[in-house]
């Protein structure tokens, strides 16, 4: 996924942030998602594990994380 500013595009649609709260090296977002067959809210967390890797998890679903990595240009 690419995040540009208040836009966040992925594989399967595209979000615009609605609000965010950073606390320490975690960043709490709510954003507005559209894909080619639905619309939703969604908020999730992501936390700076290093310069290059972050990890995404769920509110809604205690437990699960997901990291990534920057891709080298």
């Amino acid at each position: 996924f690419i995040i540009d500013g208040d836009q966040i595009r992925g594989r399967t649609g595209t979000c615009t942030i609605k609000s965010r709260k950073q606390e320490g090296n975690s960043l709490e977002l709510s954003a507005a998602c559209a894909s080619s067959i639905m619309t939703q809210d969604v908020r999730f967390s992501l936390k700076i594990i290093d310069d290059n890797t972050i990890a995404r998890s769920f509110a809604e679903i205690s437990g699960m994380s997901l990291n990534y990595t920057r891709c080298k240009f």
